[in-house]
């Protein structure tokens, strides 16, 4: 999966529960290994305890 970094600071897209996406965005874009298997996924970046999001696989 493609993920736009519009900032000048690095994010990470970390999955809330479980081991099952956590990938640093540097700025510009990034890439990482989605789940395949369809639901919801709510993440977070761990630099930025305030920046939380839900990943929707369908």
């Amino acid at each position: 999966m493609s993920v736009t970094n519009e900032d000048i600071e690095a994010h990470t897209i970390t999955a809330d529960t479980s081991a099952t996406f956590d990938a640093v965005i540097k700025a510009g874009t990034g890439t990482f290994t989605a789940p395949t298997k369809p639901g919801t996924y709510p993440y977070h970046c761990t630099f930025h305890g305030n920046m939380k999001g839900t990943l929707t696989v369908k």
